[in-house]
């Protein structure tokens, strides 16, 4: 990820997060993320960084879709929502996968249906390093 260029993993979040920091800023990089997000933004960062530009566009899109009813660490502020951090990344993956079979039906979840395997195990790793017990 040499410089951030506008391909890698981080461009692609800070786009779809954020609107465009300067290349090169120090507001830039995985030190933002982090203090941000805390670690596990980084940790699903670099994970999306070996997929490729591409994939960590989609799962940076499906991260904020998911974010948007179960909260950005994990804790909805909205009721009937189920909390999602702290829970374990093979209960979270396995569910995701249930949905995206038909096997568990949602009307919400409909989108889990377009996951790809390598976006599922991303987005479970991401929730599941979330800490349950700090505030939201």
């Amino acid at each position: 990820m040499e410089g951030n260029p506008e391909g890698s993993c981080y461009a692609a979040f800070r786009k779809s997060r954020y609107g465009l920091y300067p290349i090169g800023s120090r507001a830039g990089g995985c030190a933002l993320v982090i203090r941000l997000f805390g670690r596990p933004a980084a940790v699903l960062l670099l994970a999306c960084w070996a997929l490729g530009p591409a994939a960590a566009q989609d799962v940076g899109d499906k991260l904020e879709l998911c974010m948007s009813c179960h909260g950005e660490t994990g804790k909805p502020q909205v009721q009937g929502v189920p909390a999602l951090a702290g829970r374990p990344v093979h209960d979270l993956s396995a569910q995701l996968r249930l949905f995206r079979s038909g096997e568990r039906q949602n009307p919400q979840m409909v989108m889990a249906k377009r996951l790809t395997d390598e976006e599922i195990e991303a987005l479970a790793a991401y929730f599941a390093k979330q800490d349950p017990k700090s505030g939201s």
